[in-house]
């Protein structure tokens, strides 16, 4: 039955065509929707769920991007993937769309491993070595590449960076990108978190869908210590212990990394994604 409504819907897409991209594996593409006229971006909502080659679904929700509602997809199996549109676009709720994910040596994703190891989606070691980046956002880009050169030249792993909701979201996607084609694994802390719930889940959702592609870890918030309300936040994003056991997030994909000053929860990358997307 699933197969039947899924080739029915695609029948629609003759209609009008729908954005695609190819990319190799582990390395995002972006599904771009424009609005047309009288659509609203601040109330147009938009989601697809990616069917790899072998029948595995990913849920990926989309982040505005001036006049348009943009998906950030990162194929993890080679071949042609399916993705299947629900929106409050009415044009687009239900149309089918295609991606392909193409041939890499990139090493994939890292996760844990044994519990307290990590390794890479190949299932080769991955030696956690981190860093930082100081003043992420608010330095000058130039600045931003000479540090990330000379910590790629160090064989640093990781590189720990600060986001609060004053942050530039498109240009820390920029940057993150950056360190993501590097080939090293971007630990996202949140310096803060609005206070307000509904702005706080607007706020966690939108970095869930604009970071979630590339190769990061979920690292909590800083000064959780310091932080007034810090684990009635966390819970609220999907960070809580409680969480994980009743299978809310996955610890089988997160980081744990601790830096002076900082926590770090047991935050799977997709798990905590999933965990937006419900919400």
């Amino acid at each position: 039955m699933r197969v039947i409504l899924w080739l029915g819907a695609a029948v629609l897409v003759s209609a009008q065509q729908l954005p695609t991209c190819s990319a190799p594996l582990w390395s995002p593409c972006e599904l771009t929707f424009p609005l047309e006229a009288g659509e609203d971006p601040a109330r147009a909502e938009l989601r697809i769920d990616a069917r790899s080659p072998h029948k595995d679904t990913k849920n990926l929700h989309a982040f505005r991007d001036g006049n348009a509602l943009v998906v950030r997809f990162t194929p993890d199996e080679v071949g042609d993937w399916d993705y299947r549109i629900t929106s409050s676009l009415k044009r687009l709720d239900g149309q089918v769309g295609k991606t392909t994910g193409t041939t890499s040596q990139a090493p994939g994703f890292v996760r844990t491993a044994n519990v307290h190891h990590f390794q890479t989606a190949n299932l080769q070691p991955h030696l956690w070595m981190g860093s930082e980046i100081a003043n992420f956002i608010s330095i000058p880009r130039a600045d931003f590449d000479a540090q990330l050169a000379a910590r790629t030249a160090e064989k640093f792993t990781h590189l720990r960076v600060i986001l609060d909701p004053s942050s530039d979201l498109k240009e820390a996607a920029a940057r993150i990108r950056s360190i993501h084609d590097r080939g090293i694994v971007t630990d996202i802390v949140f310096g803060s978190l609005p206070e307000d719930r509904r702005e706080r889940e607007r706020f966690v959702s939108d970095a869930v869908a604009r970071f979630a592609a590339f190769n990061i870890t979920w690292a909590g918030v800083s000064a959780y210590e310091k932080l007034r309300g810090a684990r009635t936040l966390l819970k609220d994003v999907g960070l809580d212990a409680r969480l994980v056991a009743a299978g809310r997030v996955d610890p089988t994909r997160s980081g744990r990394h601790r830096f002076e000053n900082a926590a770090h929860c047991m935050a799977g990358l997709h798990g905590w994604a999933r965990f937006a997307v419900a919400r």
